[in-house]
């Protein structure tokens, strides 16, 4: 195959022409693959010939169009007879319209499964539902022709990495071309299994359960992912960039697939074409993040624990430093022991946002290389535990309290308007840090036990809320919401933070608000009658099932009953941590509230919507399609149901 135009080719009275083509394996027809500048730009007159023993036996015979969409186009010419090589040539004035171009020769009459040329859709078994919380394009989603393969291949036993050699602009209608063009030489579908896009996205290539075309007399056993696109700076007339997005899908779409078909992944099973049969291809660019892609494969299979950090780090408190858990305040670059402040997120020290600007690994004191300021939490962060009781007390003010609302502290305490527990003030119902709260600390409690009232009588008793929220941060996972950076959201669909879903107290606790939605059990016609939740595995159709269910079967059977779907990010924990987690979900208009489990990933961001809920959650909540929830941990443990 040539992939690009460039010294190697002649020109030869007004015509580029390509160095002959090798067709050891015999070829009748010869096939084109073109990326045009433009959508615009007007279809070369290509043309083409055959060899023998290196000697021309055919005319030079004109290509015709085989697929046009956009600047992707398939050119075909049949020889009409079997040459052992072939040559191919464009005019000298067409070059600049030609951004890349690949062409090969086949004897489509030496295969036993032939494509048609036209037809759209596909006959197939569903995409494999381990699979969906990747947030894979499907066929029908990018357009795919109908295939006609039937050959299925059950045992794996290694996955190969590709590159398509050209193209990237818009992945799916490159995938339609690289699709049209395996088929236009005799090919029963594309030859590979998945495909990535410079979006970052994973698009569904050849139906997994089936035999692929990607390694010649390799291909038993050995699943294809190719990367859209050209990554070979010394080869690729436009080489792609290569993303850390695409680096990053490949790595979780490798570990899934190792864990569906018990691949160990590893170098010697994860491997680039060029170590299989003699070729450049993936390219040396992609060739060399091969290592990577493993290392992300094996900290991301399905239920597999990634490496618990030593000090769970929480969500941003500012536009460019972190607040450490353990109360160090970090500036932009600086490092704890396991994680690093990239610009107000934490992201673990590999790969993170560069070297660290200084590093200071116990988290109490913080890493501040430019000395920030402690910036003021938003006002809807809940009141954390004091990191230590040593903070100096300030002399109470002499007098009552300014009117305004109190707080609960997470330890229980019910805190006047300006009273302040070790580190942080309640300003009028909000917790703020100390050094940015709302001035002289009424009163001043430091274990945030028993709380700082609205005299120097005893702290009143706090009213308890029954409530077991644990907050939006627990073990350094996250509860999604708005500009929350979600890594697993950004290898499904592309978005690197969480578009939807604000934060706001309630009774004295943060959650998210946000629409909800329902999903599972018997009625649910969105899901196969075998598609399975991404985190749980259990098929959903089987869940709330019967619909309304009398309260023995609730209480024998919850887990069937109250379970959910958000875009989890599953870092840094993994898919086994969050079968375990506990959601607790409110509805604001009345205080209705259940505890529910994760089974799935969800829902697309298209919807609008933050969480799905189970009929029984949703019925539970009294809640509809598009209402309004709150949505927050609740402690490990907790048993699901209703809370009140």
């Amino acid at each position: 195959t040539a992939s690009t135009i460039g010294t190697e080719w002649v020109r030869q009275d007004g015509w580029a022409v390509a160095p002959p083509l090798d067709a050891a394996d015999g070829a009748t027809r010869v096939s084109a693959l073109l990326t045009l500048i433009s959508a615009d730009a007007h279809l070369a007159a290509l043309e083409a010939r055959g060899d023998l023993s290196g000697l021309p036996v055919t005319d030079w015979l004109p290509l015709t169009s085989y697929f046009e969409d956009g600047e992707a186009r398939v050119a075909t010419v049949d020889l009409g007879l079997e040459v052992d090589g072939i040559e191919l040539r464009v005019p000298e004035r067409e070059l600049e319209a030609i951004a890349d171009l690949r062409f090969s020769g086949s004897d489509p009459a030496l295969l036993e499964e032939t494509a048609p040329a036209t037809e759209t859709g596909v006959t197939r078994s569903a995409l494999r539902a381990e699979l969906t919380g990747l947030g894979i394009v499907t066929r029908e989603e990018w357009g795919a022709r109908r295939g006609t393969c039937t050959t299925r291949d059950g045992v794996r036993r290694r996955i190969s990495i590709h590159h398509t050699e050209g193209g990237a602009v818009d992945p799916a209608r490159q995938l339609r071309g690289v699709q049209s063009y395996h088929q236009s030489k005799g090919w029963c579908d594309v030859g590979y299994h998945f495909l990535i896009g410079a979006d970052g996205r994973v698009y569904e290539g050849r139906p997994v359960e089936l035999l692929g075309a990607h390694v010649r007399d390799n291909n038993p056993g050995n699943l294809g992912i190719a990367f859209i696109g050209c990554f070979d700076r010394r080869e690729c007339a436009t080489p792609t960039t290569l993303t850390d997005a695409m680096i990053e899908s490949a790595g979780r779409l490798v570990g899934t697939l190792g864990d569906l078909y018990g691949i160990t992944i590893s170098s010697s099973n994860v491997r680039g074409h060029r170590d299989q049969v003699s070729t450049t291809c993936p390219g040396d660019d992609l060739y060399a993040r091969i290592v990577d892609i493993v290392a992300i494969g094996q900290r991301s299979r399905l239920g597999g624990d990634a490496p618990p950090p030593v000090v769970p780090d929480p969500p941003p408190t500012g536009p460019s430093v972190c607040r450490h858990s353990l109360g160090g305040v970090y500036a932009a670059g600086a490092c704890s022991e396991t994680y690093q402040c990239c610009d107000g997120a934490w992201h673990a020290r590999s790969p993170g946002c560069g070297a660290c600007t200084c590093t200071e690994t116990n988290g109490a004191i913080g890493c501040t290389a430019t000395s920030p300021t402690d910036p003021t939490p938003p006002p809807s962060d809940p009141a954390p535990s004091d990191p230590a009781p040593s903070d100096p007390a300030p002399t109470p003010a002499p007098s009552g309290p300014p009117a305004g609302a109190s707080c609960a502290h997470s330890f229980g305490g019910s805190y006047a308007n300006t009273a302040c527990s070790a580190s942080y003030q309640c300003c009028d119902g909000t917790w703020r840090a100390r050094a940015s709260g709302c001035g002289t600390c009424f009163c001043v409690e430091e274990t945030g036990t028993s709380g700082c009232g609205l005299s120097s009588e005893p702290a009143p008793s706090p009213v308890p809320s029954g409530l077991p929220s644990a907050g939006l941060t627990l073990s350094g996972s996250e509860i999604p919401r708005a500009g929350l950076a979600n890594a697993t959201l950004r290898g499904a669909l592309g978005l690197s933070t969480e578009p939807y879903g604000n934060v706001e107290t309630f009774e004295g606790a943060s959650f998210v608000r946000g629409r909800v939605s329902w999903f599972g059990g018997p009625r649910d016609t969105g899901v196969t009658t075998t598609e399975t939740g991404a985190v749980s595995g259990e098929r959903l159709r089987s869940l709330n099932s019967p619909l309304s269910p009398d309260a023995a079967t609730l209480r024998s059977r919850p887990a069937d009953y109250y379970y959910a779907a958000m875009r989890w990010s599953y870092s840094p924990n993994g898919t086994r941590w969050w079968r375990d987690a506990r959601i607790l979900v409110v509805n604001p208009a009345t205080g209705a509230a259940v505890v529910v489990r994760p089974v799935d990933w969800g829902p697309n961001t298209s919807t609008r919507r933050v969480i799905d809920l189970s009929p029984q959650a949703l019925s539970d909540l009294g809640l509809d399609t598009d209402g309004q929830a709150l949505v927050s941990f609740a402690p490990a443990g907790t048993p699901l149901g209703r809370v009140r």
